[in-house]
């Protein structure tokens, strides 16, 4: 499927603003997954405050500016999307993502209610 077949198809997916939408479930999978690779770079089961608030910002402004992407609203190829995600990235988020190499082992965040 060509590129922009796919981006159509998403924009298609992303007008939808029903409880389970698009959007909302690639915010939670963002947040999720970021928050669970730290918590298995920390070692631990729960992240202080500063941590949880910059996962979020992060999560945010990478769906934000994927979703920009998808509806045409800029014209970076999907090199430059992911070069510039991966500058903008907190430290943080580097380190768990460098130390964890794909592997799944440690204790898990979790979640909230």
């Amino acid at each position: 499927m060509r590129s922009k077949d796919l981006c159509s198809r998403f924009a298609n997916a992303l007008s939808d603003r029903s409880q389970n939408s698009l959007d909302a479930y690639l915010l939670d999978f963002y947040v999720r997954n970021e928050r669970e690779a730290v918590c298995r770079y920390q070692g631990v089961t729960t992240l202080d405050e500063e941590t949880e608030y910059v996962i979020r910002q992060y999560s945010y402004g990478c769906l934000g500016t994927t979703i920009e992407w998808i509806l045409g609203k800029n014209g970076l190829s999907v090199e430059s999307m992911a070069r510039y995600q991966y500058l903008c990235m907190p430290e943080i988020l580097k380190r768990a993502w460098m130390a964890d190499a794909g592997s799944m082992k440690g204790p898990a965040c979790r979640t909230e209610s």
